[in-house]
């Protein structure tokens, strides 16, 4: 079994490819001449409306025939608030050790199943992830929960930006834990880090040299 995820972002080629692969039952490796059997069962998601880039001609129509033959559709997380706290704690549970068993205080799962989550899970992954970093020790609070603007995307940045500069102010400038926090969740990489704690990637290296962080 092959799950393929965001099956629609695929480029037409290889939308022909895939196509290809599974009406004959066989694969080449680049470069080589040799064509391989494969027996595979196909499970692919997306989030987008597969029949809509079908009539734009945005997704090969005779592909879309043949992985559409049993489709589970899936409500979106704004339909599924009873979701909300189980999604959570799941993602809280997967942080890096040491980050495991912070627990969700009722006004945090207030503010969160108040919001519609456009984003979806990644969203609401996301907002999990960086209300870790805001609050650098094992208690969240409502002020870590950082929610986008569900009108447009760049909106819901601006407004999370605003909220995460409040509270650095608040505390008077990104702290250590925020910074080896953020660090931590993404093994290492700065731009990935910068982007957690929605600041510059200048901002972060002037933090991490201030705060003599290796």
């Amino acid at each position: 079994t092959l799950f393929i995820d965001e099956i629609c972002e695929l480029s037409l080629s290889l939308q022909t490819k895939l196509l290809h692969a599974l009406e004959s039952g066989t694969i080449r490796r680049i470069g080589g001449n040799e064509h391989i059997n494969i027996d595979v069962r196909i499970i692919a998601a997306t989030n987008r409306d597969m029949q809509c880039m079908v009539a734009k001609g945005q997704f090969r129509q005779d592909l879309y025939y043949r992985l559409s033959a049993f489709p589970i559709p899936i409500p979106p997380l704004r339909n599924r608030q009873e979701d909300i706290i189980a999604l959570a704690e799941h993602f809280l549970a997967s942080l890096p050790k040491g980050k495991r068993h912070i627990p969700l205080p009722s006004e945090v799962i207030n503010k969160l199943q108040e919001h519609d989550f456009p984003g979806n899970i990644r969203e609401l992954r996301n907002t999990i992830e960086r209300a870790v970093i805001l609050a650098c020790d094992d208690s969240l609070a409502p002020a870590h929960i950082v929610l986008e603007d569900g009108n447009t995307f760049s909106n819901g940045q601006e407004k999370a930006r605003q909220s995460i500069e409040h509270l650095i102010q608040r505390r008077g400038r990104l702290t250590e834990q925020m910074v080896l926090n953020a660090l931590t969740q993404c093994d290492g990489h700065r731009a990935c880090a910068a982007k957690l704690l929605h600041v510059s990637e200048r901002t972060l290296y002037r933090h991490i040299k201030q705060l003599r962080i290796d």
